[in-house]
């Protein structure tokens, strides 16, 4: 896994290897697909009164673009053609935003509350290139 901050005209960017596994049966022990797809999750936040609003802006399949999209899984027990595959990650991809649309409408809709959450200490994020910053504002009425 790759982390980047501030790139992109966004706060934190993921890039990842999504590993899927397919197995026969529930005995786990007969592997029928297995393939690693490479995957690029962008991410706003925003802070206000020591909650985090997170809003998902990309969550796509990261295609290299020397090689472009490949045409058949790592391996492939059950025989997928060239064609099943396209669709296969295709469907991914569709289902990829599908998932950042749910995450942002369900999970971060009212944002995430810090694990801390004193009345006297203010906390806020800031992004530059590659850095990010916590900001601890301790209020002047602190005991």
């Amino acid at each position: 896994m790759n982390v980047k901050f501030g790139i992109w005209e966004t706060d934190i960017v993921l890039d990842y290897t999504l590993l899927i596994t397919v197995f026969e049966g529930s005995d786990w022990t007969k592997e029928i697909f297995y393939d690693e797809i490479r995957v690029v999750t962008a991410l706003k936040l925003e802070t206000d009164n020591d909650v985090v609003y997170i809003t998902i802006v990309k969550n796509k399949i990261n295609f290299d673009p020397r090689y472009g999209q490949k045409t058949q899984p790592m391996r492939n027990s059950i025989n997928i053609t060239p064609n099943e595959y396209k669709d296969y990650i295709s469907n991914l991809g569709f289902f990829l935003d599908w998932m950042r649309t749910f995450i942002n409408e369900v999970y971060f809709k009212y944002g995430l509350i810090f694990p801390f959450n004193p009345d006297e200490i203010i906390t806020t994020l800031s992004f530059t290139e590659n850095q990010m910053h916590i900001l601890l504002d301790i209020e002047d009425n602190a005991d």
